[in-house]
């Protein structure tokens, strides 16, 4: 009997000692947490759009303005645009205002793309960065005329209310 019940005990161990090994395999995992993948303009606008969205977030397209509170911390004001298609018009579509505004803070940990200048390679910055970034932007509008074709727009992801990840890019 003994001998029952001590290979019954040693075969339960083991396999729990399997199934709490199971996880130890995942190479993208590291202990309880996951690793992040490597953060490209193309994860950021596939998987972690995805997320965001899965997760409740609300998809902004339009053109920004950068605020500050009086703590210094960064809003992002959203003028809504819509992107329509209409065969008339020398590229195919036309780029409609919605009048309409939207106000957020801009997270900390943000992830943000920013186009310089006519390059359309856009560089992947962090959230203070990318202010500056803006900022410096609109100081050399006010000082040369822009032609059309170099104006951003922005993809803005909100989640939490706040600004998590803004996608740069011209519309050609």
């Amino acid at each position: 009997m003994k001998l029952t019940v001590k290979s019954t005990l040693f075969l339960v161990i083991s396999l729990l000692m399997v199934l709490s090994m199971n996880g130890c395999n995942n190479p993208k995992q590291i202990g309880s947490t996951y690793e992040e993948p490597e953060i490209t303009i193309e994860y950021l606008s596939t998987a972690y759009v995805d997320q965001l969205i899965r997760d409740g977030g609300t998809h902004f397209f339009g053109s920004i303005e950068i605020t500050s509170d009086e703590n210094g911390n960064p809003y992002i004001i959203i003028a809504e645009k819509e992107l329509v298609a209409d065969k008339t018009q020398p590229k195919g579509y036309y780029i409609a205002d919605k009048n309409l505004e939207s106000t957020y803070p801009l997270s900390f940990e943000a992830r943000t793309t920013h186009l310089t200048g006519e390059t359309s390679i856009a560089n992947i910055m962090t959230s203070e960065n990318f202010v500056k970034a803006v900022v410096s932007d609109k100081k050399s509008i006010i000082q040369k005329p822009t032609d059309e074709s170099l104006l951003k727009y922005y993809d803005i992801y909100v989640i939490g209310d706040q600004v998590e990840l803004i996608l740069a890019h011209y519309l050609n």
